[in-house]
């Protein structure tokens, strides 16, 4: 059903086009590698991202008896070292471009495959001095600080060389293909986990083969990145619009 309602709305989407009206699709856009490859990373990455705190939440509640106030707390760091590496990594993409958002990948990739260790070690029975919550929280920081390297210089490196009369399109196709990201990343981590559990196997299991999946995505959103950054090779940094090459039709 999802994909009749994709393909539909690309021949609505199109029709439109050809009428003159607003469009939240422009296909054109996608000949600016920058725009397409971006897209890509970001779609991938949103699919991973969003279920992950649900997975330890759910890992701290039911398997490890914590509280809703204790299991957020652990989840916090996450967000903290998110929001600090943010304040300063939008500053720090004209100067290092891509390679910024790869670093952010590699150090989100360690830290959640951290996490997916820590699950796993709690589903044999390995009791982790100061408790899981503790373990949890600093590598969710270590994460934390990956994506905060991710998202906003993504976003500009994304949208360098989209020409100005396309940028409100260009930015809604970046909006649907992360929010589909991650609505299907939601049903998948859950299917996953309720698998894992349903067929006998701990919180801590479903926990473990969940987040691991997690990682398998942003591994592939590191390839892209290391793609794009190749692609672009000694290009000029994003913050110098008179250098922009504008998009292929």
């Amino acid at each position: 059903l999802a994909a009749a309602c994709l393909v539909a709305l690309y021949f609505v989407e199109r029709r439109g086009k050809r009428r003159g009206v607003d469009t939240i699709i422009d296909l054109s856009v996608l000949g600016a590698p920058s725009f397409r490859n971006g897209t890509i990373l970001g779609t991938v990455y949103f699919t991973g991202m969003n279920s992950i705190m649900l997975i330890v939440v759910l890992l701290l509640q039911n398997g490890m008896g914590y509280t809703a106030l204790e299991a957020g707390l652990v989840c916090a760091p996450f967000s903290v070292g998110s929001a600090l590496v943010a304040a300063t990594s939008g500053r720090l993409v004209a100067r290092y471009g891509r390679p910024l958002v790869v670093g952010g990948l590699v150090v989100t990739s360690l830290g959640i495959g951290a996490m997916s260790l820590i699950a796993y070690l709690a589903g044999v029975g390995v009791q982790l001095p100061g408790g899981i919550g503790v373990w949890l929280a600093g590598v969710g920081l270590i994460a934390g600080c990956g994506s905060g390297a991710i998202i906003s210089p993504n976003l500009t490196l994304t949208m360098q060389n989209v020409p100005p009369e396309k940028a409100g399109v260009s930015s809604s196709m970046m909006q649907l293909g992360q929010r589909l990201g991650s609505a299907i990343g939601l049903a998948v981590s859950l299917s996953v986990y309720y698998l894992v559990v349903g067929s006998g196997g701990t919180p801590a299991n479903g926990a473990h083969w969940t987040l691991l999946i997690t990682v398998g995505l942003f591994c592939v959103a590191l390839g892209v990145g290391i793609f794009d950054a190749v692609q672009r090779g000694g290009g000029p940094p994003p913050s110098d619009p008179s250098k922009r090459q504008p998009a292929q039709r």
